[in-house]
């Protein structure tokens, strides 16, 4: 009883193979794979059941030779339709380059003209059409080359900007290998609790904490990637910086420095950002999207009012706040200015946000006031060591790449990850792992008062940990990812 009703657990969600079964695709597609043009080469990949005889009508060549797979041969690339010339068949030559057989790619001069005649003419071969976006993944996987989780990493890697997301790409495509074993213990232990309940069984106390301890170390395990999918999140999405401050103080002309191009404009003008700026860069290999927020100030100006209301909702989504100060400012009034800055303290240590405090301008001061300054912002903090404090002089030139490594290694603190730990990255699988979560505590709660419905919930976390490893596929979500892929791909 236990055994079977096991196998039939493993067995009652929709897999790729049945799928494979389902897809019977009579269509051969064809698209440019190679990117944008003009290129030094293009790349035009076919696939389908006549793709083999457009090859044929396209080279013209009738020797077996030239069609091993996986081998490159040169060859003119010919119009398919034949035109009449004087009453005589004439083969117009489109190009001369190489193709390959299974899979069939030719490769092109890389040109608009080149690339639009050999599409032109494939499309007059009957039932074969244009790819469209993600087509030849898709038919990969219902070939059964893929898992869904393979084809969500391939994407990945495709869009990856940095060395980061590349590396987080490709754990992306273990995901099976940490999330099944445990979809495994959850199926064991849901057949053992639905085997006594199908016998009318009581399940002993000790029976029940068994079972508890080992739902508990799943719980663990999946907490664990819960945490470290924020972490993969933040390197998928980027990191946000918000630059705040008060009116002049020097934060257009940091953001500036940070990009090393002019973004926003500088000026002596209080007030002259009214609304945030946007620039995006790379820190440790991480996108980074740093916000230059108008001034804080007390303002009867509607349209700065509503610049400095969306600076704080900036802020607010922020992971790093840069608190900008001006020197001369801060040592003269040193309470009035520093209370500004606490509110985004306080939230710092609820919610995990880091906060650099920039005290710029500080060419405007003294050794001897810097020092005594530097002294009074420790002591306000409580010599809290979350708190990054650096002096900065765009005017001078000074205490800029200070302020770049202090972002840098607060991105690694945020971004940190082991080599041989699962991070999932993709919004799909982490409210997934949620869900998982969330009904393994719910198993957990009515394990001891009604196991027939601990063993559903422990039933739903499986199928979400099957969902995210590809194991289980879930129809609604296939176009929707396929769709994401470019055209030729």
């Amino acid at each position: 009883m236990f055994k079977s009703f096991k196998s039939i657990l493993l067995q009652s969600s929709p897999s790729t193979s049945s799928f494979s079964r389902r897809f019977q695709s009579t269509t051969t597609i064809f698209a440019l794979s190679s990117g944008s043009l003009p290129s030094g080469v293009a790349i035009i990949r076919i696939s389908g059941p006549k793709s083999f005889e457009a090859l044929k009508k396209l080279t013209r060549q009738k020797k077996d030779e030239y069609f091993t797979p996986k081998k490159l041969f040169y060859t003119k690339i010919y119009d398919i339709s034949e035109t009449l010339k004087d009453g005589k068949n004439e083969d117009e030559i489109l190009d001369h380059g190489m193709a390959v057989w299974l899979p069939v790619e030719l490769f092109l001069h890389g040109s608009k003209a080149v690339v639009n005649a050999v599409c032109n003419s494939l499309a007059k071969i009957e039932n074969v059409e244009a790819a469209k976006a993600g087509e030849f993944t898709k038919r990969a996987f219902f070939n059964g080359k893929y898992n869904i989780s393979q084809v969500e990493s391939l994407n990945d890697l495709i869009n990856a900007e940095t060395e980061s997301q590349r590396k987080l790409a490709l754990k992306q495509n273990k995901a099976g290998k940490y999330l099944e074993p445990i979809r495994e213990k959850l199926i064991n232990l849901m057949a053992q609790i639905q085997a006594a309940i199908d016998f009318g069984e009581d399940i002993e106390n000790q029976k029940i904490d068994n079972f508890s301890n080992i739902a508990a170390e799943i719980l663990a395990q999946l907490r664990k990637f819960e945490r470290s999918a924020k972490r993969g999140s933040l390197i998928r999405e980027g990191i946000k910086v918000a630059i705040v401050g008060k009116t002049n103080v020097g934060k257009s002309s940091l953001m500036n420095r940070l990009a090393e191009k002019d973004v926003a404009i500088v000026s002596n003008i209080s007030g002259t950002t009214r609304d945030f700026l946007e620039t995006r860069l790379h820190l440790n290999a991480i996108p980074v999207t740093v916000v230059d927020t108008a001034g804080i100030r007390e303002t009867a100006d509607l349209l700065e009012k509503e610049g400095i209301r969306r600076s704080f909702e900036k802020a607010n989504e922020a992971n790093i706040i840069v608190y900008v100060f001006d020197a001369k400012k801060l040592f003269n009034s040193f309470e009035i200015e520093m209370k500004e800055v606490l509110p985004f303290y306080n939230e710092s240590k609820e919610d995990g946000r880091k906060v650099i405090c920039c005290i710029n301008k500080a060419d405007l001061l003294e050794k001897s006031e810097k020092d005594e300054l530097n002294k009074k912002i420790l002591q306000y903090f409580n010599d809290d060591k979350s708190i990054s404090l650096i002096w900065t002089s765009c005017f001078e030139e000074f205490g800029l790449s200070t302020l770049t490594s202090s972002l840098k290694e607060s991105i690694n603190d945020f971004c940190n990850i082991e080599s041989d730990e699962l991070v999932l990255s993709r919004q799909r699988h982490i409210l997934l792992l949620s869900d998982s979560i969330l009904e393994l505590e719910l198993f957990l709660e009515n394990l001891l008062f009604d196991q027939a419905l601990a063993a559903q919930h422990l039933s739903n976390a499986a199928t979400s940990i099957g969902e995210i490893s590809g194991t289980i596929v879930n129809e609604q979500i296939l176009d929707k990812i396929f769709s994401q892929f470019c055209i030729g791909k």
